[in-house]
């Protein structure tokens, strides 16, 4: 177990002023005065001083490999995958332990998130990814996304990107 002691610790509710947290391996195990860390009883490994504490972030619209044509060959994959991962580092140093990928080509970061379910890609942000977006013929996007007409075309792309691993379905109709 960690303790963390701060001069200030947001606990998403309310500002508290020489405060402490103790946690356990990712989950949070004890958050009060740094005083009354002592008196909890836990066993403490480490003490960290921190200057501010607050709850991890949560980005609900990324792009991590901001793609503005589809890649083309394995170097272009490879390199917008690296990009990809590179991103979701500096989402984590930023504070942000969770974020939303609202498109990506060829099913890039679908892969990242299936890597880490599998648990190949640890220690980054817990990644939610759309996949190719959904888009009108000619609209927004249409280069990297998927193009739908009409209420059956636009269901009929909902279930293909849920097919190809789609958590949160995308849509854009415009500019």
């Amino acid at each position: 177990m960690k303790l963390f002691k701060a001069s200030e610790l947001f606990d998403g509710n309310e500002l508290k002023k020489n405060a402490a947290m103790i946690t356990d391996g990712a989950s949070i195990a004890w958050v009060g005065g740094a005083q009354d860390a002592a008196l909890t009883g836990l066993p403490i490994d480490e003490t960290q001083q921190c200057a501010f504490i607050m709850p991890g972030l949560i980005d609900c619209h990324v792009h991590l490999a901001s793609l503005e044509s589809a890649p083309q060959t394995p170097m272009d994959y490879a390199e917008a995958t690296a990009a990809a991962v590179q991103n979701l580092r500096g989402l984590m140093h930023a504070g942000v332990v969770a974020c939303r990928d609202l498109g990506s080509t060829g099913g890039l970061t679908i892969g990242l998130t299936r890597a880490q379910q599998s648990g190949k890609l640890n220690g980054l942000p817990l990644l939610v990814s759309a996949g190719r977006a959904l888009t009108a013929t000619g609209g927004h996007g249409c280069g990297i996304g998927l193009e739908c007409d009409g209420g059956d075309g636009f269901i009929r792309g909902c279930r293909q990107v849920i097919k190809e691993g789609a958590q949160v379905v995308k849509v854009r109709m415009s500019g």
